[in-house]
Formats: structure tokens, sequence, C-alpha cells
């Protein structure tokens, strides 16, 4: 199954420093209020030049930014950790995060035995999207074409996402000098995924 999600679908909500805007949750049903997710993907748009993460008992993070720069303090630790397009960091939500900078970012959140990792993928390079995985395809540099298998594709706008389940293929993303953001996850855990950490 592939399925492209608009930007214009995504849940759009208010966080103490910004906006919010969900692209993906699982199960079906589960609300990031009450906290019953085991998956959530979403944009957030860092609009205070300091602020403060929600703190997540229980719950994994992948965060990369999608433009310009924002440094992170973890709790308990005295050097702040610079973000920048294309890094990833991967942390406990638990944790008491303050941030300085302003920028629009990606989220991956985890919990309850899900896994997963969020990586970029050059384009004109290909990728495989494996069956025993989901995956969020989130185009994060400008528009584009994703290219599986012969003569098939999908077009996204930039800010798009095409969420892809119970699939094997290889994929191949356009135009150069653009990188796509791939979040891939496994709901009911299995063997982990790598992630980054901090």
């Amino acid at each position: 199954m592939l399925e492209v999600i608009k930007a214009k679908q995504y849940k759009e909500t208010k966080w103490s420093g910004g906006t919010t805007r969900e692209i993906f949750i699982a199960p079906e049903g589960a609300d990031y209020g009450k906290r019953d997710f085991q998956v959530r993907v979403s944009t957030a748009t860092v609009e205070l030049e300091e602020s403060d993460f929600t703190v997540l008992p229980g719950v994994h993070r992948e965060l990369t930014v999608l433009s310009d720069d924002i440094a992170l303090t973890f709790e308990d630790d005295d050097e702040a950790v610079v973000i920048d397009k294309y890094c990833i960091v991967g942390f406990d939500g638990g944790r008491k995060v303050h941030c300085v900078g302003k920028a629009p970012d990606m989220n991956l959140m985890l919990s309850g035995g899900a896994t997963g990792r969020m990586y970029h993928v050059d384009a004109s390079k290909t990728f495989v999207l494996k069956k025993d995985c989901e995956y969020i395809l989130f185009a994060s540099d400008s528009d584009g074409v994703l290219h599986y298998g012969e003569d098939c594709f999908l077009k996204l706008k930039k800010g798009d996402s095409c969420h892809a389940k119970d699939v094997q293929m290889h994929c191949v993303w356009e135009p150069e000098e653009s990188r796509i953001l791939i979040v891939e996850f496994r709901r009911n855990g299995g063997k982990e995924l790598e992630t980054g950490r901090v």
C-alpha cells in the first residue's frame, strides 16, 4: 500500500513553543493528547527564540530540522547539541530539553514497544522499502517524483508525504540536488532499528 498524504491534510495543533502538524499516528484512533500512540510522525515550527520541549516519559524521540539550526541542551548535560539540516538526533523523551533557535523540524515519537529511525537519501540513489517495516516518505527539500518499479511513480509536492506499508520495492527519488527524508518504523517491536542517541 502506498498512500500520498498532502500537507493540507496534516492535523495542526499548538504547543508552548509554536505549531505542530501531525502527519501520521498509530494505531488508528490513537490520540497524542492521551499518550496512547505507538508511533507518531509530525512536523513542528519552533516560533520562539527559546523554548522547552514537552516531557514525554516512555517515549523515544528522533528529530531533525528542515532548515536553519537549533541548539538543544539536555537535562544533566552542560553542553548544547547543535542540530543543523540533515543531522538527526535521538533521545529519551522523558528528559527535559531546552531549545535555542527558530526552525521547522521533523519528529518521530515511539512508545509501547515500537522501534524506528529517520534518515535522508540523496536524489538518484536507490533505496529499499522492506515488507516488515512501515515508512513515511517526506518531501523535505523540494517537489519531486518517487520512482518504484518499471514505469511506476508518485509525485510529491514539497512538504507532502507518502505512507508505505506491506511493500517490498526499490525506489529512487528525483530531482537531483535534493534529498528525501525517510521515517522507518515497526509498530510491534521485533528487531530494533538503528537510531541516533544522545
